[in-house]
């Protein structure tokens, strides 16, 4: 007999000790395709993603150039930028990024979503504070309803209360303004 199948995948802000979703449910949509801004369901139902898949999809899917341009990297090498090494795209993409900021003898700092962003900024906040002789200066300050990821820097400052529950406690020092 074949096992039932079931949903074993925990998603960003779901509870680990909460029910499965339910396949099929309207709270489960299995996406099978994507073009562009749009994607299809198993049940080739048809959806605009207005949202850009939340974290990774704000250009639309299936660009041929971003593919070619990512499958050329990988078969060169993949971007490494942990100490001592380094390389020549990681090196690229930093003086660009700098080059398009406000700030021109400024550095980048090249990480893998918008959670890590977010954490990193925080670590960076704390340090700068830290080295200007100022350890107590430590606030950050969260809006309403704003969603900063899924680390736990961001789950930290969310804004949206039920993404900040059940976790335990998260970093002190969040002050929320609307």
């Amino acid at each position: 007999p074949t096992a039932p199948k079931r949903n074993r995948l925990l998603q960003p802000f779901g509870k680990p000790g909460a029910p499965h979703q339910q396949s099929g449910s309207h709270h489960n949509r299995n996406i099978v395709r994507s073009c562009g801004v749009r994607v299809w369901d198993d049940q080739s139902k048809e959806y605009i993603d207005g949202i850009g898949s939340l974290w990774y999809c704000q250009v639309g899917y299936g660009r041929q150039e971003i593919i070619q341009a990512i499958t050329n990297q990988l078969e060169t090498i993949m971007y490494n930028s942990f100490p001592p090494f380094s390389c020549d795209i990681s090196e690229k993409a930093a003086a660009r990024i700098v080059s398009l900021s406000s700030t021109p003898n400024g550095r980048a700092y090249l990480c893998t979503s918008g959670s890590d962003a977010i954490d990193t900024a925080f670590k960076i906040a704390r340090t700068v504070a830290q080295l200007r002789g100022e350890p107590m200066r430590q606030i950050i300050v969260r809006r309403s309803r704003a969603y900063h990821g899924v680390n736990v820097g961001g789950t930290s400052a969310q804004g949206i209360v039920p993404n900040r529950e059940g976790w335990g406690d998260l970093m002190p020092h969040m002050v929320e303004v609307e």
